[in-house]
């Protein structure tokens, strides 16, 4: 069980006017307590893990949440952060719910039992799909008795940045991949994920899926989110070759006590809280 950092603020027997966010990857368990009222971090714990594959990730979640004391009190909301790569965006107009699982085979390679869940975007009239390991969600079913999905890219969205510029590119960088949307105007042209293998990978794939979509890179804003950082060696790297590049901030900005903040080591969008 890892620590848990508190704010002064918090206060243990009024959890059910608090929002709980825990986050699932193969990296990293998370979760985050915030006064949604008040739009404040209250709470922020990280597990980070080690998980080769996803067949074990239901196995390591139950035994991290039982050993969790804070997890057993009432909430006002409870989201489950569920990030993984294998997502696509279906507009609306042309989502058919029996035939969400027939689009992931079609999008991914998919290996092993999956379950594929949705989640509506309302900010772009669409659908997100994405695959979780089959009893995964039977987990959260036993730990929680009311949980929302969410996925990065829903929060992204709903965090869409205000700019002069024509095109707007969000990446949001986990520790193995990330992800791209490109935005002419409000209207989404592109999302996808990729894979990163090398510190270069990133710069790599940024500028060939601007060149894919005829987008000048003197034409675009580009907004990182996720794990990266105003001062780290990914953020230069990519601000060597795109001239307009800055930290997603949140809509409706987070407050976050300065001592936290520091020994958190985090700024900026790097963490979705909610």
């Amino acid at each position: 069980m890892s620590e848990i950092i508190f704010d002064n603020y918090f206060e243990p027997d009024k959890t059910h006017e608090y929002t709980l966010s825990v986050y699932v990857s193969l990296d990293v368990f998370s979760f985050s307590v915030v006064n949604t009222s008040a739009r404040r971090l209250l709470a922020y714990s990280t597990n980070p893990l080690k998980i080769s594959n996803e067949t074990f990730l239901a196995r390591r979640f139950n035994e991290w949440v039982e050993s969790e004391k804070l997890f057993r009190k009432e909430f006002k909301k409870i989201n489950i952060i569920f990030d993984t790569e294998k997502f696509t965006i279906v507009p609306e107009d042309y989502y058919d719910c029996d035939l969400k699982s027939a689009i992931m085979n079609l999008v991914f390679d998919i290996t092993g039992d999956v379950e594929t869940e949705e989640i509506k975007i309302t900010e772009l009239n669409a659908r997100l799909l994405f695959c979780i390991p089959s009893g995964m969600k039977d987990i959260f079913k036993l730990h929680f008795k009311k949980f929302e999905f969410v996925h990065p890219v829903k929060t992204l969205t709903e965090n869409f940045p205000d700019n002069d510029k024509k095109f707007k590119l969000i990446a949001y960088f986990g520790k193995h991949c990330f992800y791209v949307l490109l935005f002419e105007d409000v209207n989404l042209l592109l999302s996808n994920s990729f894979i990163v293998l090398h510190e270069n990978d990133p710069v790599f794939y940024i500028l060939s899926l601007l060149k894919q979509m005829r987008v000048q890179k003197q034409a675009v804003d580009l907004f990182v989110a996720g794990d990266v950082a105003a001062d780290s060696k990914l953020y230069a790297n990519v601000q060597e070759y795109i001239p307009s590049v800055q930290v997603l901030k949140y809509r409706k900005p987070l407050q976050i006590d300065e001592d936290m903040l520091r020994e958190l080591g985090i700024n900026g969008f790097s963490l979705l809280l909610c």
